[in-house]
């Protein structure tokens, strides 16, 4: 599996992914491999104590019996980007990792690291499955070397994968290539159902990395327009910028000051995250883009329905409007709020048909789907 993005942390879907992955294939099959770039590592232990710890268990790693955190240089992503980094992926990073063995590259597509592990595949004659993510949501707003090197990968790779439908159907019409969608899962914890005798509060909950893409500074004021007309509610704010960088924080703070319904709860707990989940009448996550957004499935267990917005990783996850609502700009954002707010047979039936489209979506059922495609990819090299 290659690579492991910059700023790793727990939770990270390429995280869980390796560890399903791991636990579902006995322990003489396979190895999982996990590259980190050796600068975003310093990085997280030059800049944030809060990442020391686990910047150092990748250091130090293997920490788990066939789970490897290994070292692969790169260059920072902005460092000379149309001259350098195009020559690296082509001729420098194939030539990366030669001495390890092994008999598929997954090729999670999050940063710059991805495009050479696809090119090191084919010239090493190694199947590569390619995991799409957001870049492919709007390929033409990328620099013209990273966008061309974005559809050579999709080309090259053996097979395609998403977990968004919507990702899936922006490939195909820019590329021509076919994706398989597996839809990512959830941990254990949310895949409890919830007590059916919840008395949920009038709350709206938003959870996430707290920066401009999440659309939260849209939902924070929609609600404060919404408070200034009558509306009551409480507005639940959970995440804080992963990084440690406050300033945009701290606007929001600036901007809810004097209204007592708005909690910052920052970094809270996954057992935290459930019961604010279990307590509210809404998860509203607007973001402007989104690979897909497991978040939005644990609120889905949870039986808390849904906002994201159109033309993001949570469109094709379902049906708008039947399993969870969808904005298409800011100004929907007040309407579509103050009706579901006062429509409790709408929000049970978004909440219904959300848990039963769910259910399955598990780690253990994606890393089935993964394993799938590596045996036949495995069974064509062999014939």
């Amino acid at each position: 599996m290659y690579p492991l993005p910059g700023e790793m942390h727990n939770g990270h879907a390429v995280q869980k992914l390796a560890y399903a992955l791991r636990k579902c294939c006995p322990s003489h099959q396979v190895d999982v491999y996990l590259f980190i770039s050796p600068i975003g590592k310093w990085s997280l232990a030059k800049f944030s104590t809060k990442y020391r710890i686990k910047a150092n268990a990748l250091k130090n790693g293997p920490y788990e019996p066939g789970l490897y955190f290994r070292t692969i240089p790169v260059f920072p992503k902005d460092m000379l980007s149309r001259f350098i980094n195009p020559f690296w992926q082509r001729h420098v990073l194939p030539k990366i990792g030669e001495k390890i063995e092994c008999d598929l590259i997954l090729v999670h597509m999050c940063n710059h690291l991805s495009y050479g592990a696809v090119l090191a595949g084919e010239k090493r004659g190694i199947p590569v499955v390619l995991e799409l993510q957001r870049e492919m949501n709007d390929p033409d707003n990328l620099p013209r070397w990273e966008k061309k090197l974005l559809f050579e990968a999709v080309q090259v790779a053996d097979a395609v994968v998403s977990p968004s439908a919507h990702l899936a159907a922006k490939c195909y019409s820019a590329t021509g290539r076919e994706v398989e969608i597996i839809p990512s899962g959830t941990d254990t914890l949310f895949d409890e159902k919830p007590p059916s005798n919840l008395l949920r509060k009038r709350r709206i909950l938003f959870v996430g990395t707290l920066d401009a893409n999440k659309g939260i500074k849209a939902l924070l004021q929609t609600s404060l327009k919404l408070f200034a007309a009558g509306v009551n509610f409480e507005l639940i704010i959970v995440g804080d910028n992963f990084y440690g960088d406050r300033s945009f924080q701290l606007k929001l703070e600036k901007l809810a000051q004097g209204h007592s319904q708005v909690k910052f709860l920052g970094k809270i707990s996954p057992h935290e995250v459930r019961e604010q989940m279990r307590q509210a009448q809404l998860l509203c996550i607007p973001s402007y883009t989104e690979t897909f957004g497991l978040v939005y499935v644990e609120a889905m267990k949870q039986g808390l329905p849904v906002i994201g917005r159109h033309g993001t990783g949570i469109d094709g996850m379902g049906k708008a409007g039947e399993h969870y609502e969808v904005i298409k700009s800011d100004d929907d954002l007040g309407v579509l709020l103050q009706a579901l707010l006062s429509d409790e047979p709408r929000r049970l039936r978004l909440a219904e048909a959300a848990q039963r489209l769910v259910a399955n979506w598990t780690w253990e059922n994606t890393a089935l789907q993964h394993m799938a495609i590596f045996k036949r990819l495995r069974s064509k090299r062999s014939i």
